[in-house]
Formats: structure tokens, C-alpha cells, sequence
């Protein structure tokens, strides 16, 4: 029941039919694209695993610099299986029928140049915030709250950028500065929805930590994907009302059906079965 024949694309969903909403819309995805979330999952852990014991080895060590440059370093390839997770998700977020697991690779292959700044970035920011959390820890700076106010607020600030950029990563064709231009931007455009996902994130993982290893198990059946699709499902209607990324991703599609069969059948033929099929494109005939 783990594996099936991914070159086979799936049945998506009517696309005149009105999506649900909340936990409805969650079961929903869930029991369509559960398998591919639990693969991705798996892929990010495989990943996840070196990024965190490099990390650990830095911070145990009391050597920011070289839990800066684990950070660095490992947060590439980890980043790398993150993107081709929120691909996957926004894929099922818009209802999208696709050959999944080629799609997959073709995201990650084609997008080094976002997952690559995007990895050292996010990677030795996460990487920092571990140093400066363990330490304060270590320390027992425990008199009051305000010991915690600052690296509690800057995590929290981190994950508010980190759920803003991904999901955009994963949608808009654009360089990385750019995307983490519009991810700061967008945070304060939506500051309630972005705050509600990052303070999600915050607290699965606080309790991940807190409760390791007893939450060890948890890593391959939930780790990553649970926090992201609550999060993208959050935040995609806000992305999709601003950037019109399903209004964009339709007319491509189009384009490319009619290019397809204008090579195939001629211009008029072409102009003839696009208006037949009315935008929804060759897969209507």
C-alpha cells in the first residue's frame, strides 16, 4: 500500500466542483494525496538526518562557527527535498492531476538556483537559532521570561519568513532574491494568516524537541508534512488572490495545448478544438 505506479497521472478533482474548506478540505487531501506526502516526508527525513547531526556536532561543541557551516553546507540538499514537498503540496492545494514522481524530480532538478541560496540561508539562520536556544538552556538563564523574549522572537520571525518564501518558491518563476523580497513582503500582507502557520511550526516542533526521543517514531510518519500542508492551506487562497497562481498556471497550460496542436493539426484546427473544449484543454476530447 506504500508504493504504487506514480507514472500513472491521478484523477484530480471536478474541476466544477466547489472545494471544501477547514478539516473537510484536510481529509480530503489527505486520503487523495496521503502516499505522496508520506514519500516526500520520507525523502526530507533522509535528508534531515545529516543536516541535524552537523548541526548538533557544531552546537555541542560550543562552535558557532562551525554550526554555521553545517548550516550552510547541509541546508542545500535538506532545502532541496523541503522544496519538492511544498511543490507536491500546492500541487494537490490546486487540485492539479499529474504524473506526481516525475513531476517531482523535474521540480527539483529545475529549481538549484532557488534551493541553493535558499539552503545556505535558511539553513544557517535554523543553524544559529539551535546555537543560541541550546546555550541559552545550558546557561539556566531561567530568572524570567524576558531571558527568552529575544531568541524565542527571532525563531518565531524565522519561521515567518520561511512559510512565507517556500510556498512561493514552489509557484512563481522568479529569482531567489526576489521571492524572498515578496516573502517579506507578503508577510506583512497577511501578517494574521503567515503569523498563525510560522506559530504552528513553532509549537509542533517545540513539542518534537521537547518530548525527543520519545517523538523519534513521529519523524517518518509526520515529521514534515503535517505542519506544511496546515500551513499552505493557510496561506495558498492569500497567495493565490494576490499572484493569481492558478488564473497564471491555467492560461500556460493552455498556451501549451494550443502550441501542441497547432504543430500537430494547423492554427485553425487548433483555435477550433481549444474553443470546443472551452479552456479546459486536450484532456476534454
Amino acid at each position: 500500500m506504500l508504493f504504487w505506479n506514480s507514472d500513472r497521472p491521478g484523477p484530480g478533482v471536478d474541476p466544477d466542483a466547489p472545494r471544501k474548506k477547514g478539516i473537510r478540505r484536510f481529509w480530503e487531501l489527505l486520503w487523495s494525496d496521503g502516499k505522496k506526502y508520506l514519500i516526500c516526508n520520507l525523502i526530507c527525513v533522509l535528508f534531515f538526518v545529516p543536516c541535524a547531526l552537523t548541526v548538533s556536532y557544531g552546537v555541542y561543541a560550543g562552535r558557532m562557527p562551525v554550526t554555521l557551516l553545517a548550516g550552510l553546507l547541509s541546508g542545500i540538499p535538506f532545502l532541496a527535498a523541503r522544496y519538492g514537498l511544498f511543490d507536491t503540496i500546492l500541487r494537490s492545494l490546486r487540485d492539479e492531476p499529474s504524473d506526481w514522481w516525475p513531476s517531482f524530480r523535474r521540480a527539483i532538478g529545475s529549481a538549484w538556483k532557488l534551493y541553493l541560496p535558499g539552503g545556505m540561508l535558511f539553513g544557517a539562520s535554523f543553524a544559529a537559532a539551535s546555537f543560541l536556544l541550546y546555550w541559552k538552556f545550558r546557561a539556566q538563564e531561567t530568572d524570567g521570561v524576558s531571558q527568552w523574549v529575544m531568541p524565542m522572537l527571532y525563531l518565531l520571525l524565522l519561521f515567518m519568513v520561511f512559510v512565507s518564501v517556500m510556498p512561493q518558491m514552489a509557484v512563481l518563476d522568479e529569482s531567489f532574491p526576489r521571492i524572498l523580497f515578496n516573502g517579506l513582503l507578503f508577510v506583512f500582507g497577511a501578517l494574521p494568516r503567515v503569523l498563525a502557520a510560522a506559530l504552528l511550526q513553532l509549537v509542533y516542533w517545540g513539542l518534537v524537541i521537547a518530548l525527543f526521543p520519545y517523538t523519534l517514531f513521529l519523524l517518518p510518519l509526520t515529521g514534515f508534512w503535517l505542519a506544511d500542508l496546515t500551513g499552505c492551506m493557510l496561506l495558498y487562497p492569500q497567495l493565490d488572490r494576490i499572484y493569481r497562481i492558478e488564473e497564471t498556471l491555467r492560461a500556460r497550460r493552455e498556451e501549451e495545448d494550443r502550441a501542441h496542436l497547432a504543430a500537430r493539426f494547423g492554427e485553425e484546427e487548433a483555435d477550433r478544438i481549444m474553443q470546443k473544449t472551452e479552456g479546459k484543454g486536450t484532456e476534454a476530447l
